[in-house]
């Protein structure tokens, strides 16, 4: 399938990665955000989310600070240190149910946005649309699947 304005350009789901240490509710997220029409993958240590980070290029980056072995802040910072990772300007969007301002301070234009916990999953779906724009196959609707 290509875009209607751009023949050759194939349609491609914008890709959002989910960093979360409580595996519930990143796959709610996940989840949520598929049936709005984004792909996503989901990981809960800062470890893993460094890796997928190193190796993928996101559309978007949903990231909790908290998290059980290590802090969110510290892939903010790896991501905007380094020029040459895939994803040095990719947007990110922090999450915590606990938000300290010293914290978002450091962070500053490092981050695209903070959103608290519990999430209001339409502000969330809001916010991403903002930054990366709608899925191809229109927002709100499943994407189809072929087989």
């Amino acid at each position: 399938m290509t875009s209607p304005l751009n023949p050759l350009k194939p349609l491609i789901q914008p890709l959002v990665l989910v960093v979360d240490d409580e595996s519930e509710l990143a796959e709610l997220l996940a989840t949520k955000l598929q049936t709005s029409g984004y792909r996503t993958q989901t990981c809960g240590r800062v470890t893993d989310a460094i890796t997928k980070l190193n190796n993928q290029k996101f559309d978007c980056i949903l990231l909790d600070l908290r998290l059980e072995r290590g802090s969110g802040e510290r892939v903010v910072d790896i991501l905007r240190t380094d020029s040459n990772l895939p994803n040095h300007l990719t947007p990110i969007l922090v999450m915590s149910g606990n938000l300290d301002a010293q914290i978002i301070g450091r962070l500053g234009s490092k981050i695209s946005g903070v959103l608290v916990k519990p999430l209001d999953t339409q502000a969330l779906l809001a916010k991403i649309q903002a930054l990366i724009g709608l899925p191809s196959n229109e927002a709100g609707k499943a994407p189809t699947k072929s087989g």
